[in-house]
């Protein structure tokens, strides 16, 4: 099987299917992925620690958008700033924004 263009396979990544193939039943559960792709048979988790690089790009994803949200909102509501609602607004973000993010931070990594 030929491997695809790098574009192709960061979109088959961003619409989570396998990169090399692009099939979609990649998970078990919500948080489980398969081992191996069920069409081609492509292996995701290559060595030991390979998904850190998903975890990495998890988190540095909430970190962008935490500081999109508090800044953002700092800048709208500059002089008479609600800041319970905003920590709240942020601390709400940085507890689902991973959780929602994390099967597609792993099938961008593969």
């Amino acid at each position: 099987m030929t491997e695809p263009r790098a574009g192709q396979a960061v979109w088959r990544g961003a619409t989570k299917r396998c990169a090399r193939c692009g099939e979609r039943k990649l998970f078990k559960r919500w948080a489980s992925m398969v081992e191996r792709c069920p069409r081609c048979g492509h292996k995701f988790e290559r060595a030991d620690g390979f998904w850190l690089g998903s975890i990495m790009m998890n988190m540095t994803f909430t970190f962008l958008l935490f500081l999109v949200v508090f800044f953002g909102g700092l800048a709208l509501t500059w002089g008479d700033t609600p800041w319970l609602g905003l920590l709240i607004a942020t601390m709400a973000l940085n507890l689902l924004f991973p959780i929602l993010f994390h099967p597609l931070s792993r099938t961008l990594w593969v």
